[in-house]
């Protein structure tokens, strides 16, 4: 996950020009008069949700929620100009309030323009005492030839556990500020999306890869060793089958839905960008905009996961006989599907008809 701060970004950026590689999700708040701008890169491997409702109370303030097996995370960018009024403090107060509310797990990072080296500025350090929370950022992140001062500190609750922190020098051309990192332990696993190639079999031109195969001249088989060999084959029939089969290079999403597919993603994002338009100009229009995209997201995702299961049970007969890897792969999906609904063995019928409840009960032969 990485946290930006006084990025600059107007509308005028669209999303598909600050794109990183290995990170699918980008939370943005653009440039206005209050602010530099504030951006979040979060990675594939991290399923994450945007609260907006918390950045109402404190508008400077990207937060993303992030769930791991058994906690939730709360983090925070977020960005105070020099000499901003007091009413930020409270709003920050108030913030972290509703959040504790949501998770115990909280993290905050940004520039806050406060100095955490200096020990008459309090403000930060009495926000965070009051929320059991802490600076674990010791040394100067601005250095100038008069100056050095910690002006960017990661904040966290007293319960998480971290592995390592500090800063990082930054080119004197990019920043005079020195970023910031922290890791910390979680349960997380991640599963992250890669790439696969398809083939499609049903458009092959079979008769040509025959011919294809029937006139190559095979003889370099034989001058090499097998692994040599082996090797050397493989590239020579591959470049035959690119020949005759169309592929494609697709993407494989281990967290997505099985009825999730390109189009509502895309469609999703159409929402999410008007969100962010909405959010910014605060035009009824906009809103309208942003309400029609999420209502037919939502009729998408209905409609896609109905029509899925309702297929299921026709597609489950069929392959019991026709193709058992694909009807294996269904029951596994179902399964992981329905495995946090609960975590035991429902009530079992035994041969007199009755019923074992008990687990130890369940566990032993019917007589």
């Amino acid at each position: 996950m990485l946290c930006f701060t006084e990025t600059h970004l107007t509308n005028i950026i669209e999303e598909n020009m600050i794109t990183l590689e290995g990170f699918n999700t980008i939370y943005r708040t653009d440039s206005t008069a209050h602010s530099g701008g504030l951006l979040v890169y979060i990675s594939a491997s991290l399923p994450s949700r945007r609260l907006t409702d918390l950045e109402t109370i404190l508008p400077e303030s990207i937060w993303v929620e992030i769930k791991d097996k058994s906690n939730t995370y709360l983090i925070c960018n977020l960005y105070r100009p020099p000499n901003y009024h007091l009413e930020f403090w409270h709003n920050l107060n108030v913030c972290l309030e509703s959040a504790s509310e949501i998770a115990k797990r909280i993290i905050i990072v940004g520039d806050i323009n406060e100095d955490q080296l200096n020990p008459t500025t309090t403000k930060l350090r009495n926000i965070l005492m009051v929320n059991n929370m802490k600076n674990i950022i010791r040394e100067p992140t601005r250095v100038t030839i008069h100056t050095q001062t910690l002006i960017d500190p990661i904040s966290v609750t007293e319960d998480i556990s971290i592995y390592d922190s500090g800063i990082i020098n930054t080119p004197s051309e990019i920043s005079d500020h020195r970023g910031t990192y922290v890791y910390i332990k979680s349960n997380l696993t991640a599963e992250i999306p890669y790439k696969r190639k398809v083939w499609n079999y049903k458009r092959a031109d079979f008769v040509l890869l025959n011919h294809l195969i029937s006139t190559t001249d095979w003889s370099f088989i034989r001058n090499n060793c097998i692994n040599t060999a082996c090797e050397a084959f493989s590239r020579k029939f591959l470049e035959l089958l690119h020949v005759c089969i169309p592929s494609s290079l697709v993407t494989i999403r281990p967290n997505d839905k099985p009825w999730y597919n390109s189009l509502i993603r895309k469609t999703s994002r159409q929402r999410d960008r008007q969100k962010n338009i909405a959010h910014h100009s605060n035009n009824q229009n906009d809103w309208h905009k942003y309400k029609q995209l999420r209502n037919k997201v939502n009729n998408m995702k209905k409609y896609a996961k109905q029509v899925f299961f309702n297929n299921l049970e026709f597609s489950m007969h069929e392959l019991t006989s026709s193709n058992p890897r694909q009807y294996w792969k269904l029951v596994k999906m179902m399964v992981k599907e329905n495995s946090n609904c609960c975590n035991s063995i429902p009530p079992l019928q035994k041969t007199d008809n009755t019923h074992a409840t008990d687990e130890i009960e369940k566990g032993q032969p019917s007589k």
